[in-house]
């Protein structure tokens, strides 16, 4: 059997919660739906935030720490740090933005973009194929909020 083939069959033993998200159609999150697919623009993969325990990685020394703790992170190499954190690229995108490593890309890879992405400040390369879409209108947002307020 092909290494992808039993890869799949042994994911699919897993509940659906431990599973990789899907990398194409629609994932729900808590608060918005991840739409669409990679179109291999590889824009995404040169200047990335990566994040860790919730919160994006600030600087070098940061990363470099990481580096130590988390052999995904040894794929990346750091570029500028800004007001959101250190920027990365990866080292895995071949010339045409393929990636070298798809069938054994980090768990980051394989949940990008992300919901907590997105909720931290993180915006989509001009011209991704993904797109976010919030679940609840903010009308309805704003009158849960009223409701449970007047409740208290």
């Amino acid at each position: 059997m092909a290494k992808s083939g039993m890869k799949d069959m042994i994911l699919g033993f897993l509940p659906a919660a431990l599973r990789p998200p899907a990398q194409s159609g629609e994932v729900k999150g808590r608060y918005y739906k991840r739409f669409g697919s990679c179109n291999q623009c590889g824009r995404c993969c040169t200047n990335i935030y990566l994040v860790h325990n919730n919160e994006t990685i600030k600087d070098k020394e940061e990363f470099e720490r990481l580096q130590g703790l988390e052999k995904e992170y040894e794929g990346f190499t750091p570029l500028e740090a800004d007001e959101h954190g250190l920027r990365v690229a990866c080292k895995h995108l071949l010339p045409d933005n393929r990636c070298e490593i798809y069938e054994e890309r980090p768990s980051f890879c394989r949940k990008y973009p992300s919901e907590t992405g997105i909720l931290l400040g993180a915006e989509l390369a001009t011209g991704c194929g993904y797109s976010f879409k919030p679940i609840k209108s903010f009308d309805e947002v704003l009158s849960e909020e009223i409701s449970i307020s007047a409740q208290s």
